[in-house]
């Protein structure tokens, strides 16, 4: 069991970097991440206003939210597929409330930081 900890904690620490500037961005690009989300932290790294991406299972399928966190920042959040595809936003706020009831092991892995957000 220790093992097994040892070795998600270094594949971990060496999965997530940390930008050579002072914006404190952090991503983590673990092994199985698709291209286009690593594409989709990299432009989503000057945010102006604090943004999130999860990864949990909806329905039996590995999704993908990208979620405003910023309190005072009003905006849309989406959900992908694994594969990079729109499945729904909380503009409908219907499906989104099933989906926030419903998501399972959801799990922060990346973060503008709040030294970048305005």
């Amino acid at each position: 069991m220790r093992q097994l900890l040892a070795v998600v904690l270094l594949s971990l620490t060496i999965s997530c970097s940390k930008k050579d500037d002072d914006s404190q961005i952090i991503i983590c690009t673990g092994p199985d991440y698709p291209s286009w989300l690593i594409e989709k932290t990299e432009s989503l790294s000057s945010c102006v206003c604090e943004t999130a991406i999860l990864i949990g299972t909806y329905k039996n399928q590995q999704v993908v939210e990208q979620r405003l966190v910023a309190p005072l920042c009003n905006g849309i959040n989406v959900i992908y597929s694994y594969s990079g595809s729109v499945l729904f936003t909380s503009q409908n706020q219907q499906e989104y409330n099933k989906y926030r009831d419903g998501v399972a092991g959801l799990q922060e892995i990346w973060r503008c930081s709040s030294a970048t957000a305005q």
